[in-house]
């Protein structure tokens, strides 16, 4: 599950960073689709709902992203080797909560431990953590102006959320069974994501 959330991080982190601060344009008729960053995307300052899908040799990674008020939810899947899994996360101002479906616990950590999480996942193949030039890598998005439904919004009751920051904190050189299950997750993964997984776990 860490691995979702770190995976989760690096694909929407960057939606506070970028967009406070930032005012509405005076007509939604300036939302567009095509290939833009994250960056540009989500700085916007409009109620819109974009999808996008991505191919490389490890798999398929499409998604879902909803914007308004201040607040964003993201529903990602990732598609390896024939096998789906499915992620959400919602942020508003203070906090972000992050689930897969099938899972009853998920992760919830304040908007400031997101920001550090997702600008911290460091880049395949690099020990450094990842730069803003990540967030400026353009995306085939598909956008429109979105009525918003504040449901949305609202984390599953159904789920319970654990503190990110004390499990992250716990699992860097961790031993034994409890280590080798939390780097285990990486191992549906594979080429650049692993690497960034078992990076991001310190895994050996």
């Amino acid at each position: 599950m860490i691995a979702v959330v770190v995976i989760v991080l690096a694909a929407v982190g960057g939606y506070f960073l970028f967009s406070k601060g930032k005012t509405a344009p005076e007509s939604i008729n300036e939302i567009a689709s095509g290939a833009k960053s994250l960056k540009e995307l989500l700085a916007s300052g409009v109620p819109q709902k974009c999808t996008f899908q991505s191919f490389d040799d490890s798999g398929k990674t499409e998604g879902t992203s909803f914007a308004a008020g201040g607040k964003v939810r993201a529903d990602i899947t990732n598609t390896i080797s024939g096998k789906s899994t499915t992620s959400h996360m919602i942020s508003d101002n203070k906090t972000s909560y992050i689930w897969q479906d099938g899972e009853k616990t998920g992760f919830k950590m304040t908007v400031t431990e997101a920001d550090t999480a997702a600008t911290s996942v460091p880049a395949p193949g690099d020990n450094s953590v990842a730069s803003e030039s990540d967030l400026n890598q353009k995306a085939d998005y598909k956008c429109s102006a979105w009525v918003p439904d504040d449901s949305l919004f609202t984390p599953p009751l159904d789920v319970k959320f654990t503190d990110f920051s004390q499990t992250l904190n716990s699992s860097p050189g961790t031993n034994g069974s409890e280590n080798s299950q939390q780097c285990s997750i990486c191992d549906s993964l594979t080429g650049d994501d692993k690497t960034s997984c078992l990076s991001a776990l310190n895994c050996k």
